[in-house]
């Protein structure tokens, strides 16, 4: 039998075991080192596959982007619906730290930690290397829910403005897929601090990345730079 797509559910099948090998590979390997030939085996189909379904490794890297930001998207924006709703429920509005925790959820929890941290080197990926299809995945799957964010930060930060809320939502977000990526016990962080700091106690990366976010989100909006008196003075003087 074959779809309307011109394939057949055997290509389908096919098209799907090698989405969920290469997400499984890539989550515990990494994307460079996740070969094609460990993906296809762990599929069970032959190394012809990838270039019959996708073409290319780098074009089943970025669909395992896009299946993976649509699960994980959808679901954090339920998240927040929800967190939005129940607070309206109660008269109230959803707190800064709230909020961040549920940006948090898919790197940080313990049943989701694996795929979150593989989202995260996807986006890294896409920062340092995007490309129109990885652009696009930006733009459907995560754009939508940064607005969403963004609107519910601006509930709980009444007195900031929409133009700050974009930068520090943008703040956040790079300074949290920049420390879920982090998590060897020779990282940095736990070098600097002789292992007192270790990323990977991921409870209390959530706890300091929560406080440090929240701190950021409900700072003081920037002071527009005061020329000095003489400066001042100088130009009244020109100007009568």
């Amino acid at each position: 039998m074959t779809m309307a797509n011109g394939r057949t559910p055997k290509d389908s099948l096919a098209t799907e075991k090698l989405l969920r090998a290469a997400e499984t590979l890539f989550a515990q390997h990494g994307i460079e080192k996740a070969s094609l030939r460990d993906i296809t085996a762990l599929a069970g189909v032959n190394v012809a596959s990838v270039n019959y379904h996708f073409g290319s490794k780098d074009v089943l890297v970025e669909a395992v982007f896009a299946n993976l930001a649509e699960r994980v998207n959808d679901a954090r924006s339920r998240a927040l619906d929800e967190l939005c709703a129940s607070a309206r429920e109660r008269g109230d509005v959803a707190s800064v730290e709230e909020i961040v925790q549920v940006f948090l959820h898919p790197y940080l929890a313990p049943n989701e930690q694996t795929h979150g941290e593989l989202l995260a080197q996807f986006l890294l990926l896409n920062r340092m290397s995007p490309s129109p299809i990885t652009t696009k995945i930006m733009e459907q799957h995560f754009d939508p829910m940064a607005r969403k964010f963004i609107s519910a930060l601006g509930d709980a930060l009444p007195g900031t403005t929409l133009k700050t809320l974009y930068w520090r939502y943008n703040f956040m977000a790079t300074t949290v897929f920049m420390s879920v990526t982090d998590k060897a016990r020779d990282s940095r962080v736990a070098r600097l601090s002789g292992g007192i700091a270790d990323p990977a106690n991921r409870k209390e990366l959530e706890a300091e990345l929560i406080a440090y976010v929240a701190a950021a989100m409900r700072g003081p909006a920037p002071v527009a730079k005061q020329r000095p008196q003489r400066q001042r003075q100088r130009q009244r003087q020109r100007q009568t």
